[in-house]
């Protein structure tokens, strides 16, 4: 049977924006490619990930060769698009050759924007969700200040380096419902987006000014008929060298971030989100799970339910090969009280930075 020609594509398969990437290589005169089997390695990784698209960025990249040519280079675009079959779209020989010189084509300065159509499968039918891009955006600091958007950012830069929070809330890509409605020390919007930069969802929570939630208001999962990822995860490639410190809520993420930088911290945002689904993406990775307190406890046993849940999860994910382990650190420092109150780990963070502990 014949098999049917696949024409070049006109837009990114893999979400690596090929321009950037060119354009930083010239920049600081890297050749990435210093011979002729090693270019035509480049011409068929882009040809793959970007099709016709990738054609200029592969001009720009070539151009710091000694012996460039604009039409040798063309003959060579066309011969890797007339080849490109999608076995190398994933730009192995240009993720390799880059890394050698220190740039890490998985950062997220080279990632393309996030596509904004989901599809989730049901029992019935197809759902396809909207997810608003500009709302993405519009949510995002853009230059402006923290100070007033939120009552828990307020606590933050009253209690750690305003340059840290800043970061933190950079990173971890915070939204502002104050930004989007033009209202004052209003809630967070916890966007989910995954290690391929997709956005996933998002969660819409309140706090009051001690670092709590406000318990006034539900927390709203802001695209209910779309899955859920770890919030944190899109920075799982972007510090590839840190362990992965788990917790349960958005907020003792961010807050560990900015408290405890040698670790990247990811929230499941509920307790049920511990689990394999969720985190199957961190496979190769340390990690190290930090369960809020609570009052509840099983028969015969020392340790909150939670924390005993999350153990029995991660015995069983230990199976899979992951490399995991359930901290009971908080238990060992809690009291009943801080029990009764559900304390998480920011929750002692803030509490021993407020009266200095």
């Amino acid at each position: 049977m014949k098999s049917r020609k696949r024409s070049p594509r006109s837009g990114y398969y893999y979400p690596v924006d090929i321009d950037q990437l060119a354009s930083d290589l010239v920049a600081r005169g890297i050749d990435i490619a210093p011979t002729r089997q090693s270019w035509t390695a480049v011409a068929r990784d882009i040809a793959d990930g970007a099709g016709e698209a990738g054609r200029e960025a592969f001009h720009l990249i070539a151009s710091v060769w000694p012996d460039y040519s604009r039409r040798d280079s063309e003959h060579c675009f066309d011969r890797a698009l007339r080849q490109a079959d999608g076995s190398r779209a994933h730009m192995p020989y240009v993720k390799a050759a880059c890394r050698r010189h220190g740039i890490l084509i998985d950062n997220r300065r080279y990632r393309k924007g996030a596509p904004v159509k989901f599809q989730v499968k049901t029992i019935n039918k197809t759902t396809t969700v909207m997810i608003d891009k500009e709302k993405f955006k519009r949510s995002q600091l853009g230059g402006r200040s923290l100070r007033g958007l939120c009552p828990l950012t307020d606590l933050m830069l009253n209690l750690f380096p305003q340059q840290a929070v800043l970061d933190a809330a950079s990173d971890y890509l915070l939204g502002f419902n104050a930004i989007l409605n033009g209202t004052v020390a209003d809630s967070l919007i916890f966007w989910q987006v995954d290690e391929n930069y997709n956005i996933v969802n998002a969660k819409r929570i309140y706090y009051k000014s001690n670092g709590h939630r406000d318990k006034r208001y539900n927390p709203m999962v802001m695209f209910p008929a779309n899955g859920q990822c770890l919030f944190g995860l899109h920075l799982l490639h972007e510090k590839p060298d840190l362990p992965i410190g788990i917790v349960e809520s958005e907020k003792s993420a961010i807050v560990m971030a900015v408290n405890d930088p040698s670790m990247l911290w990811m929230a499941t945002g509920s307790l049920d989100n511990f689990n394999g689904r969720m985190l199957l993406p961190l496979a190769g990775r340390r990690i190290i799970a930090y369960p809020d307190l609570d009052n509840k406890r099983g028969k015969g046993s020392v340790y909150s339910y939670t924390l005993e849940q999350w153990r029995k999860t991660a015995v069983e994910l230990s199976k899979s090969g992951l490399d995991i382990t359930v901290s009971d650190k908080l238990e060992k420092m809690a009291n009943a009280a801080k029990r009764l109150a559900k304390w998480d780990i920011a929750d002692f963070v803030i509490y021993s930075r407020i009266y200095h502990l």
